[in-house]
């Protein structure tokens, strides 16, 4: 981010897609010009690979969370939501602390537990030979997450550890 600042002029326009903010809007802060043209962009996509490929029938079914810095500039707010505006995209804008949060919820939490269960099937699989050939399409999300990088949850859940350990916390017995 200091290199970034280096180079960035006043009338630019800086987002990023990283799930995690909290991070990088400590260091953006530390900059001037960055803050005024830093703004947050998480895409919540239905599935990994349609962001990646860029079709945008795909996109079209998803959202972004938008968090501008109460130092951002109104002009790159209308700029990032244009942009994701012409992707069809749904825009949503709130604080970078609810976002984490808020994807905490609805993404993180809900792919760790299914992780925790497909380890669950894999134990059971030990004991019941036909398991995998009986659970078809049940399981195609637990598929996409097992088979995505590895290092996106691992990076997912090092910057985000205090909201997964608070969600992980309120699942009742």
């Amino acid at each position: 981010i200091r290199e970034i600042n280096s180079i960035i002029k006043d009338d630019c326009v800086i987002t990023d897609l990283s799930p995690i903010k909290e991070k990088i809007i400590k260091e953006v802060v530390k900059y001037d010009t960055l803050k005024r043209v830093y703004i947050s962009s998480i895409p919540l996509v239905l599935n990994r690979s349609s962001f990646l490929n860029d079709s945008a029938k795909e996109l079209a079914q998803n959202c972004v969370i938008l968090s501008p810095l109460p130092n951002t500039k109104e002009n790159v707010v209308k700029k990032v939501k244009f942009f994701w505006n012409i992707l069809k995209v749904k825009v949503v804008e709130m604080d970078y602390r609810r976002a984490d949060k808020t994807i905490t919820a609805i993404n993180h939490l809900p792919s760790i537990l299914l992780l925790a269960l497909f380890e669950t099937i894999l134990e059971f699989s030990n004991y019941q030979q036909n398991v995998f050939e009986l659970w078809g399409n049940n399981f195609k999300l637990i598929r996409e997450i097992i088979l995505g990088d590895p290092s996106i949850c691992d990076n997912i859940l090092l910057h985000n550890k205090a909201n997964v350990i608070e969600f992980i916390s309120r699942i009742k017995d």
